[in-house]
């Protein structure tokens, strides 16, 4: 499991990211189901939508090259035709405009924990302005909340998504066992690489995450904040345009470092995993391939399998990436439940 650092306001000892996740679930999740019941109901909609989707593809698409092969009749074909197009876009339609009232949600909720997040800095001391542990905790949550974890959408999004997976997975387990069993353990190999690797590039990420917040406090100062052209008369009286100039070539150059050496540290895993599916690629054709030859399987099988052994595939990844991305996003948020927890007045003799 992932180790966070030590909570220097609370001074607790380092939590394990899954305690984090579960405590940053329970303080969530009341509060978004009290503001806003329809965002689950429609969160669930739409994960019954995005789990029929590839069916109807991986269903129809053999019948019509069955009717290729075989009696080419017409109708039949017109209406193979129709079913998987009309299908596939209105279900595409719908996913797309459930999406858009999930967004809708979405911005509801960023705005009250905006909010809450504005009213909890208000009342904390104002010496705090001048605390870098203090302005450090308000960016971490800032970001947390925003860019790093997508808010509450970010958090719940992943265990609707792990539920239209698992369907997925049902439904795809059930057509391949049939025919190309051996198909499992090919794409196990591939799954299982694939969450090593995730698991290996997330924890670089929450790792380089931990540094960001000193480093987006200074590069939102000098980057934005000093852009208003009410500073520029003092900047112009005291010369200080050079000096501003460097500082912000020294910052940009701080930032582009930091993630220059994240990206670098997860090359290298998403080599491995694109190697791996690679070559499942190519066991999966082969040993397919090599059904059809000894008459095992049908050429309209074939084209079904091969639909069917991706969608397991990718759904079994996304489902374990699901997982780990709850741990991801919660290890996030839960930068804003510490400053809410931050002492608002600062302790007097320290």
């Amino acid at each position: 499991m992932f180790k966070m650092n030590k909570e220097k306001s609370g001074g607790a000892s380092a939590v394990s990211g899954t305690a984090i996740a579960v405590k940053t679930l329970k303080y969530f999740i009341p509060i978004a189901w009290k503001l806003h019941k329809g965002y689950f109901f429609i969160s669930l909609l739409k994960t019954i939508v995005d789990a029929v989707q590839p069916f109807v593809s991986i269903i129809v698409s053999p019948l019509i090259i069955a009717e290729l092969l075989g009696e080419r009749n017409i109708e039949r074909l017109i209406l193979y035709t129709v079913v998987i197009a009309v299908g596939s876009n209105l279900l595409s339609l719908a996913g797309s405009q459930l999406g858009v009232i999930i967004e809708k949600y979405s911005e509801k909720f960023n705005n009250y924990f905006s909010v809450q997040m504005g009213r909890r800095v208000m009342e904390m001391d104002f010496q705090h302005t001048e605390d870098k542990r203090a302005l450090d905790q308000v960016e971490a949550a800032n970001t947390g909340m925003s860019w790093y974890s997508g808010g509450v959408n970010g958090i719940c999004s992943p265990f609707f998504e792990m539920i239209s997976n698992i369907l997925k997975i049902l439904g795809s387990v059930t057509l391949i066992a049939v025919y190309a069993p051996v198909l499992f353990l090919i794409t196990a190999v591939v799954v299982a690489v694939k969450v090593f690797v995730t698991n290996k590039t997330n924890k670089i990420e929450i790792e380089s995450y931990k540094g960001l917040s000193k480093l987006n406090r200074v590069f939102g100062y000098y980057g934005f904040t000093l852009w208003d052209f009410r500073y520029g008369k003092d900047i112009r009286l005291y010369g200080a345009g050079d000096m501003m100039l460097g500082k912000w070539n020294s910052v940009t150059d701080e930032q582009v470092s930091h993630w220059a050496k994240m990206a670098n540290s997860q090359l290298p895993w998403d080599h491995v995993s694109n190697g791996f599916g690679v070559a499942k690629d190519i066991a999966s054709y082969l040993y397919l391939g090599i059904l059809v030859l000894m008459g095992n399987i049908t050429i309209p099988v074939f084209s079904q399998m091969l639909s069917a052994g991706s969608t397991f595939q990718s759904s079994m990844s996304f489902l374990l990436w699901n997982v780990q991305n709850i741990v991801k996003h919660t290890n996030y948020a839960y930068e804003y439940i510490k400053l809410m927890e931050y002492p608002a007045a600062i302790e007097k003799g320290s």
